[in-house]
């Protein structure tokens, strides 16, 4: 994660250095559709410099809260800092490059009006996939199924369980193929250390855990936390094969 922060800050800060004034015509998304009379009016060189400021400034400045964060041992703060501060600012950076565009501005206005609202339609998206996985998962348990709610949540039927178990500690997990995964929080699709796909409903990376062995598909892990007596007492109640031993 640090490794992130630091590059995608030091991206963020320099690459619109890499738009010159020559370049300009082939790479600014915006005046390079206008014409040559137009491109003419543009106030070019103090576009590219609000570019080039903003970008400096807000990615620099995104960077270092987010170290200060990382630090601090807030990671998914910081994250999400480095992550969406500068795309934030967009929305203030793209009317204010409409200025420099002077009477060629007519040409690219609706441009940069579905520029906005394509940021905000995303910005809501993402948001949105991020509160939603937030959410803790919960555990539904009868005695044909265990449902899991929430992101990546499962399904699994009582004939394709092998074996249950309540173990303290995870597999090491190495690698994710499909999932959310924050400091606190691990769901989807992963692989163990050994190459193993598991499939984690974790709310927490502290045990106990709830050991699902599948007969043909990959081992589920649930995080119990506070509730394991709770759901060793549902899981034996409904006759599940549950394996105490470990626990």
């Amino acid at each position: 994660m640090l490794y992130f922060i630091l590059g995608f800050g030091l991206f963020i800060s320099f690459f619109p250095k890499i738009i010159t004034e020559k370049n300009a015509p082939q790479l600014l998304s915006g005046f390079n559709t206008l014409s040559k009379e137009k491109q003419a009016q543009v106030d070019l060189k103090g576009l590219l410099q609000t570019m080039r400021d903003y970008h400096f400034k807000v990615g620099g400045g995104s960077t270092l809260v987010a170290l200060i964060l990382y630090f601090l041992n807030w990671k998914d703060a910081a994250m999400f800092t480095v992550s969406f501060g500068p795309i934030l600012g967009y929305f203030y950076l793209i009317p204010k490059m409409q200025e420099f565009y002077g009477e060629a501005a007519t040409g690219i206005q609706s441009q940069a009006k579905i520029g906005v609202v394509i940021l905000a339609v995303v910005m809501l998206g993402v948001g949105g996939m991020l509160v939603y996985g937030y959410q803790d998962n919960q555990l539904e348990i009868s005695s044909e199924e265990l449902i899991f709610s929430g992101m990546y949540g499962l399904e699994i039927q009582r004939e394709a369980v092998a074996e249950l178990r309540i173990i303290d500690r995870l597999p090491k997990i190495t690698k994710r193929t499909n999932g959310f995964a924050t400091q606190h929080m691990l769901k989807g699709k992963f692989r163990t250390e050994d190459g193993k796909k598991v499939h984690l409903i974790l709310n927490a990376r502290q045990g106990p855990f709830l050991e699902i062995n599948r007969s043909k598909k990959p081992t589920v892990y649930f995080s119990l936390e506070q509730n394991s007596q709770t759901v060793v007492q549902q899981l034996k109640r409904m006759g599940w094969p549950l394996n105490t031993t470990s626990y």
